[in-house]
């Protein structure tokens, strides 16, 4: 028996999710290692489906461009760090965007009272401050981070 593949927008739309879910479920995977073998913090974790959806583990997954890390150019830093095109063929867009779209990046913290957070909107000074410390001008951080600005 053969399967015919055929391709429209219903097939491709349940890849893209499929395959985004996948990617998920694999730095899920990597926490886990994290947690219990090259770290080691958490050796003894057995942890349910269920707890494992309410975050019952110890440490956070954060990665740039969500609520707690909203600026996407902090990828090209991590991408940069650890050669990431180079290493395994994944690559950012001019708008940080990455290619291919099913691609994961973020950050491993291992305290115990690490938790998600959202930025929430922030003010003028906030992001002079921030522009000065990147030293990048004030207007590139307001376009960057536009969608968080109280102004």
């Amino acid at each position: 028996m053969s399967i015919k593949y055929r391709q429209d927008e219903y097939q491709t739309l349940l890849l893209k999710i499929l395959s985004h879910r996948l990617a998920e479920a694999y730095a899920e995977f990597i926490h886990l290692l994290v947690r219990k073998e090259y770290w080691g913090y958490a050796k003894d974790e057995e942890l349910k489906p269920a707890d494992i959806l309410n975050r019952k583990y110890v440490g956070i997954r954060p990665a740039p461009g969500y609520s707690g890390c909203p600026d996407h150019r902090a990828k090209k830093k991590i991408f940069n760090l650890l050669n990431v095109q180079k290493e395994i063929s994944i690559s950012l867009t001019e708008n940080y965007a990455m290619t291919p779209p099913a691609s994961i990046c973020g950050y491993y913290f291992a305290n115990s009272q690490a938790r998600y957070f959202n930025v929430g909107k922030i003010s003028k000074d906030q992001i002079e401050d921030y522009s000065k410390r990147r030293k990048d001008p004030i207007n590139i951080t307001e376009k960057w981070l536009a969608h968080i600005l109280n102004y």
